[in-house]
């Protein structure tokens, strides 16, 4: 049995593991292919307490990864063949301390070259730290272009770094200009979240809802928006997601109703519109399920800067796989405005309620 708990639990550790997972990427493909297994879901008491998560390390076979959920967060299980251990010496060059020399960044049992306890197992959460975009992992053969992340990162790292810096400069120019604003109530109030506001993304949509109308962001004119971007076959972050943002509504009390949650899934191949009519309004009756052609997912998740990736499971089911993707919920204002990046980490819905009457109160 492994506890997913001891590598995690250490907010340090945690960053240290986070930073492996490049290398973990890199390794895990030098197999011609890897399955993933199914989600393999702890009990609502353990998740409730952030206890232990024990997952069975015997069903992942040599080459695969399981996905275990803790604190509703995703936490990689990789058992390593020979190759890629064999591989270890040869990524060298491309870890940032190849020899856990530092020691706030590995915790004592993973300063080896395995950054692990047992060599043939890899245990990591599977989040950006960030802006807690999903981790995924790259082909080994794929070519690396100069200057590009190390081999294993996956592109949504590049774009959380994008936008990290996006943000800093939109801030630094928003305190430049506060100096000597003339009306310092709408800037006064201090969000939990990550204030987004006067970004030039996340600014509309085309798509149909679960009902099969056509819905833009203009239908929502007048009322605070929460969207988040996921797939009903998600085991963790998506029902986390839509849980919070149901209860956050229920706790606003009658100002709830001035509040719209959207689910936008990134697996339309597989979330028609009755697999969302089923699933969304079981969180919320008034939360709308949202869906489009592929070429509209891509479009709308490209425009609201959201990474997803669709990784098969099972070699020979098409049907079968999971979606890697940006965990993170968007808040817009009333007048349809990005205000707000509510990641992953951190998240409660204490914080959410209070950001969202904070926008409410924009109203008055």
């Amino acid at each position: 049995m492994a506890t997913a708990t001891d590598a995690v639990a250490d907010p340090d550790r945690r960053r240290a593991l986070q930073r492996a997972t490049a290398a973990a990427g890199g390794l895990t493909v030098a197999a011609a292919g890897y399955p993933f297994l199914a989600s393999l879901a702890p009990s609502e008491r353990a998740r409730a307490q952030g206890g232990p998560v024990e997952a069975e390390l015997a069903p992942i076979a040599p080459g695969e990864l399981a996905t275990v959920e803790w604190r509703g967060k995703p936490v990689w299980l990789l058992r390593r063949t020979p190759r890629m251990l064999d591989r270890l010496a040869s990524l060298r060059d491309e870890l940032a301390d190849p020899d856990s020399e530092v020691a706030a960044q590995q915790p004592a049992y993973a300063r080896n070259a395995a950054r692990s306890i047992r060599p043939e197992v890899f245990v990591s959460v599977a989040l950006c730290t960030h802006l807690g975009c999903v981790q995924g992992l790259a082909r080994a053969d794929q070519p690396r272009r100069a200057g590009a992340p190390l081999r294993g990162a996956p592109a949504a790292l590049d774009r959380c770094r994008r936008q990290v810096m996006q943000r800093r400069r939109f801030l630094a120019l928003s305190g430049a200009l506060l100096a000597v604003a003339c009306d310092r109530r709408e800037r006064a109030a201090k969000f939990n979240a990550t204030d987004i506001t006067g970004v030039d993304w996340a600014r509309g949509f085309e798509l149909a809802d679960h009902t099969g109308k056509r819905r833009t962001l203009e239908d929502f004119r007048g009322k605070v928006v929460m969207a988040f971007f996921g797939f009903t076959s998600c085991a963790d972050a998506c029902p986390l997601a839509l849980a919070e943002m149901a209860e956050a509504v229920r706790r606003l009390g009658p100002d709830g109703a001035h509040v719209q949650g959207l689910f936008i899934t990134v697996d339309p191949a597989r979330d028609t519109a009755e697999v969302l009519s089923k699933y969304v309004p079981a969180f919320h009756p008034a939360f709308l399920g949202l869906r489009g052609t592929a070429e509209e997912t891509a479009r709308t998740a490209k425009e609201w800067r959201v990474h997803y990736q669709a990784t098969n499971a099972h070699e020979g089911n098409a049907k079968h796989y999971m979606v890697d993707h940006t965990s993170a919920i968007f808040v817009l204002d009333a007048r349809g405005q990005p205000r707000l990046y509510v990641s992953q980490n951190g998240r409660s819905v204490e914080r959410i309620v209070e950001d969202l009457r904070r926008l409410l109160n924009e109203l008055s």
